[in-house]
């Protein structure tokens, strides 16, 4: 990702679609700022074994990849900030 957002001190990686004129944002990222825990992996897992439509849902976010700040490419959940139902980008 080419952008990276700072929210109370904290970095949100984002990108920019063109094509659909709207901002991506890692939902990791996001989670992590939210809820401000140790484990984001963990905790998304547990929101997922407590929220049934969210775990169904969980597949269809957009996995894209994504670059590091340390230069490495891996894949990461994105949403919009339009997103109200998890979807597909």
């Amino acid at each position: 990702m080419a952008n990276i957002k700072v929210f109370e001190d904290k970095k949100i990686r984002t990108e920019w679609d063109a094509e659909k004129e709207d901002w991506w944002f890692s939902v990791h990222d996001v989670v992590q700022v939210l809820s401000d825990c140790k484990d984001v992996r963990d905790y998304i897992k547990k929101m997922r074994k407590r929220d049934e439509q969210l775990n169904l849902n969980w597949g269809t976010i957009c996995p894209l990849h994504n670059k590091s700040t340390c230069g490495t490419y891996y894949k990461d959940n994105l949403a919009t900030r339009k997103t109200r139902n998890i979807c597909k980008k």
